[in-house]
């Protein structure tokens, strides 16, 4: 009885985990992600700057940490397609959630106890369960803090040197890669206060790991200038936190983990409190409101793809920050935006310059004669907030030649 009802635990936790992560990618940084990757796996070559925009904008010094993964995400597009990058999602989203159980069940000796953890920490970082370099970064974040804890465990260092490589990874592929380091300190200080004596001794494997991976992470096409710019990194820490305190949360489960697997009533309770998730999900999508066949988006449609490539437009187009990416991948470089959505790289005095042209009709005709600009491609909230409110357009020879449910394409001639 009770390995049966083990099975239906693990079959529905399977089943809550793909309605969490099993949706199709929503956010701007795939498309930016996939067209830079697309560059480097056919040219060889790292873009040095912002490149894509028609503005002096393109001049701006570009970090591209994350290379690597973003030739893993054009290699997916390439292989899979759009509409079916939802696999991929959900295949990292599996992977991500087996490792956070084997882990929590190497430190708790509990299925029950590891699978309750495992599904906490995916429900803490679904907000940021997206195709990205970052969703990339966290399985590292996993893999080295379970190496970590095969070392505390067993003591071989061939775990400890396994980290090497996952450090070189994950400093070309995301910026949070001294995360790592931060993993390994915070096991050197463990070691150091559990020792009664030989406390530096106690804490110099994980020092040396530490030495190691910051070696192995130098292996880059910045060099030591990755570090700063892994400082620049913006936001989305809080998913590391929350992958990292699965070690705390194992341990501090463990003394009543062996009482979770022996009740049968305990795993009856975890079942059907799956079930009301799963229920829960399918009604109401998942955290950020995500389901397998839906999510909201600013993508583009496939009758605006299919619009402006049989018009073959081609010019500058001022743009919300939202679209440049997608704008980037698909048309570049016969259409070339004003801005993408890498805020680190454009600063809050040309990003707002953008911005401000979409709102103020005596900077928009400034920005528009300045540079050229052919086209407008806007969100309905700017266009009505903005570019509808705005009388002299239309004299200028601005009409709309586009427009669907998400976004409004003018032109002038």
């Amino acid at each position: 009885m009770r390995s049966a009802l083990r099975a239906v635990a693990a079959a529905a936790a399977l089943v809550v985990v793909a309605l969490l992560t099993f949706i199709p990618p929503s956010g701007n940084d795939l498309w930016l992600h996939a067209a830079i990757g697309r560059i480097i796996w056919a040219g060889g070559e790292i873009p040095r700057t912002a490149l894509f925009p028609f503005t002096e904008a393109a001049a701006f010094p570009l970090h591209a940490h994350d290379w690597l993964a973003s030739v893993a995400l054009h290699l997916l597009n390439e292989g899979l397609g759009r509409d079916r990058l939802v696999l991929a999602n959900g295949a990292l989203g599996l992977i991500l959630f087996g490792l956070a159980w084997r882990l929590s069940f190497r430190l708790t000796a509990s299925f029950t106890a590891s699978l309750l953890v495992a599904l906490a920490v995916m429900a803490a970082v679904n907000y940021r369960h997206d195709l990205r370099p970052e969703l990339f970064a966290l399985i590292f974040t996993l893999i080295v803090l379970g190496l970590l804890a095969e070392y505390r465990t067993g003591g071989k260092w061939r775990y400890l040197l396994a980290c090497m490589p996952v450090a070189l990874l994950w400093a070309n592929s995301h910026g949070s890669f001294p995360v790592a380091l931060v993993l390994a300190g915070a096991f050197a200080a463990g070691a150091a206060v559990e020792a009664r004596s030989g406390r530096l001794r106690a804490a110099a494997p994980y020092l040396a790991c530490c030495a190691l991976m910051a070696l192995a992470m130098l292996v880059n096409p910045y060099g030591v200038r990755v570090f700063q710019s892994a400082l620049e990194l913006p936001g989305g820490f809080w998913a590391f936190a929350a992958v990292a305190g699965i070690y705390p949360l194992s341990v501090a489960l463990r003394p009543v983990a062996a009482r979770l697997d022996r009740s049968r009533a305990a795993q009856a309770v975890l079942v059907a409190a799956l079930a009301a998730c799963a229920a829960l999900l399918v009604r109401y999508g998942n955290l950020y409101g995500g389901y397998p066949y839906f999510v909201a988006s600013n993508h583009f449609s496939p009758a605006l793809i299919d619009y402006v490539e049989a018009r073959k437009f081609e010019g500058n187009v001022l743009n919300s920050p939202a679209l440049g990416a997608e704008l980037v991948y698909r048309f570049y470089p016969r259409l070339r935006p004003a801005i993408d959505s890498r805020s680190e790289v454009y600063g809050a005095e040309y990003s707002g310059r953008v911005l401000n042209a979409l709102h103020d009709e005596p900077a928009l005709r400034q920005f528009v004669e300045r540079y050229r600009v052919r086209y407008l491609l806007v969100l309905w909230p700017q266009f009505e907030q903005g570019i509808r409110r705005m009388p002299r357009l239309q004299d200028d020879g601005w009409r709309i030649v586009f427009a669907d449910h998400k976004m409004v394409m003018l032109e002038r001639p």
